[in-house]
């Protein structure tokens, strides 16, 4: 079967393209090679989900090309992001300028994005590995181990290589390759520090403004 559109990757990027795909009128398909969609959104937020923030500015991003944050940040910004989850029936509040669903659960966000697609008849594909991308005659081939997907566009969204556990594994990386695009090296942003002893287990989680020093 041929459809308009295949999304690799069923992370909240992919669900939230496959849902505005499907809202004009495409027919999707999201791709997944983990068991479930969305495993890394339920860790997000240390399981509350940070949906975004209200100070989004070009001074909250390192980049090699500096207006590039805020140019794609612009073209759906945070009233945008707000709108769309209350749309969705999500209620929010703001914490410190921190967005999270009023629940104060991923898993209510992971819910909704479930709900809308399906209810767009959005077809969701797991346990499903796409090992090459290619495009014939107009038409991109998506090859995985279990058959061949055929569609008039793609969109990538398999997300880096932070989280190997939650899918994000680095594999989209060759698919992107494949047609071209440079990968700028990937390196870790956000990791966390292992210290000795059992007391900094007890405090995992805690949001603090602190000053550290580090002495080596």
């Amino acid at each position: 079967m041929e459809r308009d559109g295949i999304i690799i990757g069923g992370g909240a990027a992919g669900l939230i393209a496959a849902v505005a795909a499907a809202e004009n009128g495409a027919r999707v398909t999201v791709l997944e090679h983990m068991p479930r969609v969305g495993k890394k959104l339920l860790s997000t937020g240390n399981g509350k989900c940070n949906l975004t923030n209200l100070k989004l500015d070009g001074s909250c991003y390192r980049c090699g090309e500096k207006d590039f944050p805020m140019e794609v940040i612009n073209r759906f910004p945070v009233e945008e992001t707000l709108k769309f989850f209350r749309r969705l029936g999500v209620v929010t509040v703001s914490k410190n300028g921190y967005v999270y669903p009023a629940s104060g659960q991923a898993q209510t966000v992971l819910d909704a994005l479930r709900e809308k697609a399906d209810s767009l008849g959005v077809e969701t594909v797991c346990d499903c590995h796409v090992e090459s991308l290619t495009k014939e005659d107009g038409v991109f081939l998506a090859a995985s181990g279990r058959e061949i997907f055929r569609s008039r566009f793609v969109i990538l969204s398999a997300g880096s290589m932070a989280a190997k556990a939650t899918g994000s594994d680095g594999s989209g990386y060759a698919l992107a390759k494949g047609f071209g695009h440079k990968i700028v090296k990937p390196l870790p942003a956000l990791v966390q520090l292992r210290c000795r002893g059992n007391f900094f287990k007890s405090v995992a989680g805690v949001r603090v403004d602190a000053g550290v020093t580090l002495v080596s």
